[in-house]
């Protein structure tokens, strides 16, 4: 009885310690980024932002084939922040860098344009996160 006690807690605690396989990204300086859609293609884009150094960030939501369709997720400000973010203005080369080395994770990115809105402040406002692949290029 108190193994089967034991094994129950301890699957219980393993759960419980098990982060999601997202990771929420809130791009708040909102400045330094510029958009860019694919050609005519307006549910896909990719944001870039080039650091002091000449690396560039770039967060890419597109897809060539229909079944590598990138996803989105729709949350109000609040569940967003449940989620714990990432702010890209707190994220150095490094912190990029060992972001992307994260294993079998999605991103989700809330996008300048509505992070640096009064939409923020809107109660029970749903947000669109885009599911983003990472890139590092340029000098490191």
């Amino acid at each position: 009885m108190w193994k089967l006690i034991l094994i129950i807690l301890t699957i219980s605690l393993f759960a419980s310690t098990q982060k999601e396989d997202s990771i929420y990204i809130i791009v708040d300086d909102c400045k330094n980024w510029r958009i860019r859609t694919y050609g005519n293609l307006s549910d896909q884009f990719f944001l870039s932002k080039e650091r002091k150094n000449k690396l560039i960030i770039s967060l890419g939501h597109g897809w060539i084939e229909p079944s590598a369709k990138l996803t989105t997720e729709k949350l109000t400000f609040p569940q967003i922040l449940n989620k714990e973010p990432i702010y890209t203005s707190t994220l150095n080369d490094e912190g990029w860098y060992k972001l992307i080395q994260v294993p079998n994770r999605k991103f989700y990115i809330l996008r300048y344009d509505d992070f640096c809105s009064e939409r923020r402040f809107l109660y029970g406002f749903t947000f669109v996160l885009y599911e983003v692949k990472i890139h590092m290029d340029g000098e490191e």
